[in-house]
């Protein structure tokens, strides 16, 4: 029994330099949940002006060394077409030099989704982004937050698109990851292809390992809640060197945890929002001071604030030649809640009905207009878009779809996880973000959200 005290004790107190980890990669990034915290109408709005934030920060820091720039990934490709769509030329091109830097990211799907989405949603899904910004981007990763699952018919969609890596932030509630996390694995498919898979804590974690105390306050307010208000420098992730210390430690003793239950190798990628409301939550500039400090100080294991793509490649490189495979389906458990929604399944299920008619040969060659349009059709059926492209009452696809239907339509449901209503959080899970550190009042530090 003595023995086994002085065990423990030694584990507890040993060096930060005793760690197998000795070097942890921090995505930040902002979670698209459409409709959680706000009007679908609201979110998209609000990913638009979070994008410029993000774009500004990263230009602000692009003088600065490698080690001390901001560095922002877009978790979905909504956010970044309709940014793009809304951008002038000049923006644009802001936006590309950020991309070939490495300090910006874009990722492949559209949203975060759900098994219900056909053949051509999910070509749509992967195809979201103009192909000028695809091209430019050398998009490498998909990514699935929060939803505890992936169609297959998803991963072959990524690999068709010459996408091999899936970074996944699951969350727990009423469902699991299929594996212990942190982990990797590889996903076969039936074709023999195969997909590098990272089951990452949680999408928002990252923030435990160097905060102790949450610092949200009371519900999930919406973005007109004044009373709340997004995180401003100095909230958490302070870079004064007592308060990096103390990071640190919080730090050394997660790490030492998740070493515990087996994980043992030298690098570590975690994820971090803002924690105004934890999804839909807007850049946090500040942290790349914190690594700055954290590095300076020569702390361990090493910071880096770096994109999705460069932390997964880093992870494949050294976890790669080790990890299982694994093949089969992969169920989503959240995938009962669309039996809550029977209109609205049923709506969509027959949108994509009527669009597949409308390309049915019956109808003769395609119209010099109708590509187009049929493709922001589909954008409506699969992403969480508030209305198709309007091509006038009598328009050859207005006609059509009159003709399939009996009466006009606009196919405006989706079958995507990120349009999905969700029930409130439980009263003891809003209880558990209580903090003593208020982040009420105030208004908004920046003008744009």
């Amino acid at each position: 029994m003595t023995w086994l005290f002085l065990t423990l004790v030694l584990t507890a107190t040993a060096p930060a330099d005793a760690l197998a980890v000795r070097e942890i990669e921090i995505v930040h990034f902002s979670h698209t949940d459409v409709g959680f915290t706000d009007h679908p109408i609201v979110c998209r709005e609000l990913y638009r002006r979070y994008l410029d934030i993000a774009l500004d920060a990263v230009r602000d820091s692009s003088g600065r060394p490698r080690g001390e720039r901001f560095v922002w990934t877009a978790e979905s490709a909504l956010a970044v077409r309709d940014w793009w769509e809304a951008a002038s030329p000049e923006r644009r091109g802001q936006f590309l030099d950020a991309v070939r830097s490495g300090q910006l990211e874009v990722t492949a799907l559209a949203c975060n989704n759900t098994p219900f989405m056909n053949a051509a949603q999910w070509q749509t899904m992967v195809h979201w982004l103009p192909e000028e910004v695809w091209n430019a981007g050398r998009v490498q990763v998909g990514v699935q937050d929060d939803v505890n699952g992936f169609p297959r018919a998803g991963a072959k969609a990524l690999l068709d698109r010459g996408i091999h890596r899936l970074f996944t932030g699951i969350n727990e509630d009423n469902g699991g990851p299929p594996f212990r996390r942190p982990s990797a694995f590889w996903w076969k498919q039936p074709d023999g292809r195969r997909l590098f898979v990272w089951l990452n804590q949680g999408y928002g974690s990252g923030f435990d390992f160097f905060e102790r105390a949450e610092w949200r306050r009371g519900p999930v307010p919406q973005a007109s809640d004044t009373r709340y208000r997004p995180a401003r420098a100095g909230d958490f992730l302070r870079n004064d060197e007592p308060s990096v210390r103390a990071a640190h430690e919080r730090c050394v003793e997660m790490v030492r945890a998740l070493e515990r239950n087996g994980y043992r190798h030298e690098i570590l990628t975690v994820s971090l929002t803002n924690q105004w409301r934890f999804d839909n939550d807007p850049p946090f500039p500040p942290i790349a001071a914190f690594v700055a400090t954290w590095n300076r100080l020569g702390l361990m294991p090493a910071l880096r604030l770096t994109t999705v793509a460069d932390a997964m490649a880093r992870m494949e490189k050294v976890l790669g030649p080790g990890a299982p495979e694994y093949s089969g389906e992969w169920t989503d458990w959240w995938a009962n809640e669309t039996a809550s929604a029977p209109r609205e399944v049923a709506a969509s299920r027959a949108a994509k009905r009527l669009i597949d008619a409308l390309q049915a040969p019956l109808w003769g060659p395609q119209s010099e207009p109708a590509s187009p349009a049929l493709s922001g059709y589909w954008h409506s059926a699969s992403g969480p878009s508030s209305t198709a492209p309007d091509q006038g009452s009598s328009s050859p696809i207005r006609r059509r779809l009159r003709s399939a239907a009996g009466s006009p339509c606009r196919p405006r449901v989706c079958e995507s996880r990120s349009i999905r209503w969700r029930t409130p959080r439980p009263a003891s899970v809003t209880s558990s973000i209580l903090s003593p550190e208020s982040n009420r009042g105030g208004g908004l530090a920046d003008p744009r959200i």
